[in-house]
Order: structure tokens, then C-alpha cells, then sequence
């Protein structure tokens, strides 16, 4: 499932795979209220983002 799915699910009352922790659940309603406030990334900024962390463990760069 993906993310949105999951969170999709969470919304509309289903029944999840597996119980989310209470860390979890404190996450996505962080990503809610970033989202609600306009503090997301665009597609490339988040695969900068997640290239450039990557980059450290030698991982090679994403397709664009």
C-alpha cells in the first residue's frame, strides 16, 4: 500500500494491516498539518532531498 493509501485508510475508518505505533500515528498528523500549511516539497526537491541523503550511504542518484 502506499502512503496515502495508509493514510487514506486511517482517515476513513479500514481496517489497517497492522497497528500503527503512537510515533506513527504523531507523523502523519505532523504531515497533515505541513501539508494544510503548505510545507511540502515538490517532487524535485524531495528527490534532491532523498539523493543527496542516499548519496552518504553511496547509493547512486534517481532517475529524473
Amino acid at each position: 500500500m502506499t502512503v496515502a493509501e495508509i493514510v487514506q485508510s486511517i482517515d476513513a475508518g479500514n481496517e489497517l494491516p497492522r497497528e500503527l505505533t503512537d510515533h506513527e500515528l504523531t507523523l502523519i498528523q505532523q504531515a497533515k498539518e505541513d501539508f494544510r500549511a503548505g510545507r511540502s516539497f515538490s517532487l524535485d526537491e524531495a528527490r534532491a532531498l532523498t539523493d543527496q541523503a542516499l548519496a552518504k550511504r553511496g547509493v547512486a542518484p534517481s532517475r529524473t
